[in-house]
């Protein structure tokens, strides 16, 4: 129903307005929405009645970006999202950085820690046997998951613990 609504709405401001349609953002954020809403419709009626549930969440995701519309409305919240949008070059610097410091401390990871066995918390969900394994153990302690415990297992070691270590992938821990 609304999805019929909004594009009905856009195709009256697209006949009065012709070209100046675009020149406002909302619109062209509007038009945004409607044509993604557009899209996965078809696409769900497309796949028939079992359709999957990956096309579902497409249109749910451009539904939930109506709610952006009523910052229009209100002149506070409009100056907030304006706030918000021009911080968002901001945070993508200080992402890159954040996923700069990630990528060094992975490979020093994997340098210094490949060859340690498993043990404990340190198991093939969470090691740093190579660079994507780390990369994603480093983010997930980055959210305080068990970064102690990991810590500790890690540095304990797998009892025996064999001095001469040789590091071969197609061995899982340590290889004498």
């Amino acid at each position: 129903f609304f999805a019929a609504l909004f594009t009905i709405e856009m195709i009256m401001k697209l006949s009065a307005m012709h070209y100046l349609y675009f020149d406002d953002n909302w619109n062209r954020f509007d038009f945004l929405i409607v044509m993604g809403t557009l899209v996965g419709l078809t696409m769900k009626f497309a796949a028939g009645s079992g359709a999957n549930s990956q096309i579902t969440t497409v249109i749910r995701t451009f539904r939930i970006g109506r709610i952006f519309r009523l910052v229009n409305g209100a002149e506070s919240l409009n100056q907030l999202f304006n706030t918000l949008l021009l911080t968002i070059p901001g945070l993508v610097n200080i992402g890159m950085l954040l996923i700069l410091l990630f990528f060094i401390f992975s490979v020093m990871a994997v340098q210094l820690f490949a060859t340690v066995g498993f043990n404990g918390n340190y198991n093939q969900d969470a090691n740093f046997r190579n660079f994507g394994s780390a990369f994603m153990t480093l983010l997930r302690f980055s959210t305080g998951e068990n970064w102690n415990g990991f810590m500790h297992d890690l540095a304990n070691g797998p009892s025996p613990c064999n001095e001469e270590i040789v590091y071969r992938k197609e061995v899982c821990g340590f290889a004498h």
